[in-house]
């Protein structure tokens, strides 16, 4: 077994990821799944839709 980088707050923070996980529905886990590019979305659907990520790489090549 490796040894845990921090042991001293893995424990907390493992609580603390534990805690918020199971406040999560199952639509907040899946948009967090969710990545789109700033260009195609609207204000408005930020709203409705629970993104994980917004791509800001308009004309980006």
């Amino acid at each position: 077994m490796t040894p845990i980088a921090h042991p001293k707050i893995w424990q907390t923070a493992n609580a603390r990821i534990e805690a918020l996980l199971k406040r999560m529905s199952v639509a907040d886990k899946i948009g967090q799944l969710i990545r789109v590019d700033i260009a195609s979305i609207e204000p408005l659907e930020l709203r409705t839709y629970k993104l994980g990520s917004i791509l800001n790489g308009v004309n980006a090549d």
